[in-house]
């Protein structure tokens, strides 16, 4: 067992603890680890950012749509207007056309 000791003991004194050094590295370790939290927001903020700009692009496109087919609707409906006032235009003529056979 005192062999045991012995050989414990001068692992021990061999093992060169310096507190100083064990302060910088636990400083740089608490460092590093903010430099870690801080780029995960920057990615987490980035992506929400290329989310948010395919949403939008999304949008544009839906608006765009939006517009075509108000357009589209606006012609349809004119065409409709024209068409029943033409419809109106040939049954006066029609009349215009009877009565003037009467006479």
């Amino acid at each position: 067992m005192d062999d045991t000791l012995i050989a414990l003991q001068q692992e021990l004194d061999n093992m060169d603890v310096n507190e100083g050094q064990e302060a910088i590295l636990k400083s740089h370790l608490r460092d590093k680890e903010q430099q870690h939290a801080s780029a995960e927001q920057s990615f987490r903020n980035s992506s929400f950012d290329e989310s948010i700009r395919a949403e939008n692009s999304k949008l544009k496109g839906i608006e765009e749509e939006l517009e075509s087919v108000t357009a589209e609707l606006a012609k349809g409906t004119k065409q409709a207007d024209e068409r029943a006032r033409l419809g109106f235009l040939k049954k006066e003529l029609e009349t215009r056309r009877m009565a003037l056979e009467t006479m």
